[in-house]
């Protein structure tokens, strides 16, 4: 939701829907400021599932990377950090003995 000023101190919050509304029709906007939203019990009752639909898609998300754990890009980042780590030990013991072995056999 985008946050604007009214009247320079009063904070009033737009939604997505909102600043939809106001590209496609200017004139309802401006009928909606003047004399306040005239929703139909019908409109309201689809508000309120729809708010109610959020706030159970946002519980079950929640759920779902509490019992995960790490996101999955989280999760790559940190075993391919790891496996940098182990190749970079790895090469530095590979060039010793291949340094050794070449001084061994000579040139």
């Amino acid at each position: 939701m985008a946050s604007i000023k009214k009247h320079g101190h009063q904070r009033v919050s737009v939604s997505a829907s909102e600043l939809a509304q106001m590209g496609v029709c200017e004139r309802l906007v401006v009928f909606e400021h003047r004399y306040g939203r005239r929703r139909t019990a019908e409109q309201q009752r689809a508000a309120m599932r729809g708010l109610r639909a959020h706030k159970r898609f946002y519980r079950e998300r929640q759920g779902d990377s509490a019992r995960q754990g790490r996101c999955f890009v989280g999760h790559f980042r940190y075993w391919a950090r790891k496996l940098q780590r182990a190749w970079y030990r790895l090469i530095r013991y590979v060039a010793r003995w291949l340094r050794a072995r070449e001084s061994r056999d000579g040139p």
